[in-house]
């Protein structure tokens, strides 16, 4: 007579397999805390007891100071971001304004160059530039020779027409010295184009 065979499945662990584990588990600790527990003197007991609530106070301490900082950091990261726009937005005007002066000045030394202008449309222009200018204080024409043609200041707001005289102006170019004015009018005269010049002292400083 055949035998049937018939196949033998092999027993998996389950999750509720390693429950009986982890409960036993459980229980040998909490016995091990109990017995270390009453080993303790009372006076020890009492200090254990005590360092819990102050850990749980110094935690929450922690979390505020935490979430302050956190806080006045994102705040400082914001007052950085604003001031690096407004910087750059000033920056951006400024030179938008160096350029339109850049331009209206080269009209002005385009005129000049034509000999279209004498020295009193010059004042005139020159008046008008800077009325719309405030950040421009003088304005002075100066040929090939260094000599001074004309000369326009303003001073508080209130223009004031300026002959050249015969004291040195460390404001003007100087065809010995090595000051900035020189160096800036030996620049646009070489380049043929308008030049800005580094900082310098003048009468006015």
């Amino acid at each position: 007579m055949p035998l049937n065979n018939q196949a033998m499945s092999t027993p998996s662990a389950t999750p509720s397999d390693h429950a009986p584990h982890a409960r036993t588990s459980s229980r040998r600790t909490s016995r091990l805390l109990d017995t270390w527990w009453r080993r303790q003197s009372p006076t020890r007991q009492d200090r254990f007891a005590t360092i819990g609530p102050l850990i749980s106070v110094l935690l929450f301490l922690a979390a505020i100071i935490a979430a302050f900082w956190y806080l006045r950091n994102e705040e400082f990261e914001r007052e950085q971001e604003s001031v690096k726009r407004d910087t750059e937005v000033a920056q951006q005007q400024i030179r938008l304004r160096l350029i339109e002066n850049q331009e209206q000045l080269t009209r002005i030394a385009r005129e000049i160059s034509t000999r279209s202008l004498d020295p009193d449309d010059f004042l005139e222009q020159a008046a008008a530039f800077t009325r719309e200018r405030p950040e421009v204080t003088h304005l002075s024409w100066i040929n090939a020779q260094r000599h001074q043609r004309a000369s326009f200041a303003t001073f508080r707001f209130v223009p004031s027409y300026r002959t050249p005289n015969s004291g040195p102006d460390p404001s003007m170019p100087a065809e010995e010295s090595k000051n900035e004015p020189e160096q800036t009018f030996n620049a646009a005269r070489d380049m043929r184009q308008a030049v800005y010049s580094r900082p310098f002292t003048d009468l006015g400083e």
